[in-house]
């Protein structure tokens, strides 16, 4: 099993850090780290620094293979000290926090009315994460040391990762969108001829990661501030085409 020593990078993330290794001794599988520090997992594995500071922690659901793990995992929170951050007029409680650590909890997408409408402890539903059941499926585990401390921690393997931040630039109402470009264009640089992404990629996937890929050079400001950025989208375009 891949083994990451994670660096304290701020005292707020690493309560999130903390706040995540509590909540998988209580309910250690079918939940899969996603967003700002799965990307920043995912540079220390590949020995690179995260460009984009995060404090809080994601985690999605699969409520496929669980159909009541909203309720244990929201549960699971409230029995470490966590409370719901609020309601949003859709009845969704997605923010937890424990003093300044704070944990969205999302469930995957196309799920079903039924299982999108399942509740957590204190009576709200969440949201969905675009690109969060390919992220599931191709979640592995690791061993995450942080801070004197160890747990094994699902997260998906590099594909799933660009996939899922490609799809999150899908989002229209998301107001910080061009993040996810560049989370996107961070973890290109991760990317080796060994990871052979080609051969695992889905038509979905292709045209997700195309549509990330003509964006960032719409954009034309993330390439130039991002180290190996060039080569990494480069890499990306080929494997796309391969």
């Amino acid at each position: 099993m891949t083994v990451i020593d994670m660096p304290v990078l701020g005292p707020r993330s690493s309560l999130a850090w903390h706040a995540l290794f509590d909540l998988s001794e209580k309910v250690p599988n079918n939940w899969c780290l996603v967003g700002g520090q799965m990307v920043h997992i995912w540079c220390v594995e590949r020995d690179t620094t995260p460009n984009r500071p995060t404090d809080d922690a994601d985690a999605v659901l699969d409520v496929r293979a669980q159909p009541t793990i909203l309720h244990q995992v929201t549960k699971a929170l409230v029995d470490i000290g966590f409370e719901s951050a609020g309601e949003s007029p859709e009845g969704h409680q997605h923010r937890w926090t424990r003093g300044d650590a704070t944990i969205d909890v999302l469930i995957a997408e196309h799920v079903g009315e039924k299982a999108a409408a399942r509740r957590g402890v204190t009576g709200g539903t969440t949201l969905e994460a675009r690109g969060s059941n390919q992220a599931i499926d191709r979640a592995e585990l690791v061993t995450v040391n942080h801070d004197g401390r160890q747990a094994q921690i699902w997260r998906p393997n590099l594909l799933g990762a660009l996939v899922l931040k490609a799809a999150a630039f899908t989002v229209p109402l998301d107001q910080g969108v061009k993040r996810h470009l560049i989370d996107f264009a961070v973890l290109s640089t991760l990317v080796t001829r060994g990871d052979q992404l080609a051969v695992q990629m889905s038509k979905r996937d292709r045209q997700l990661l195309g549509n990330a890929i003509g964006a960032i050079r719409m954009d034309g400001t993330i390439v130039p501030a991002i180290d190996g950025a060039d080569l990494g989208i480069e890499r990306l375009t080929i494997a796309l085409n391969a």
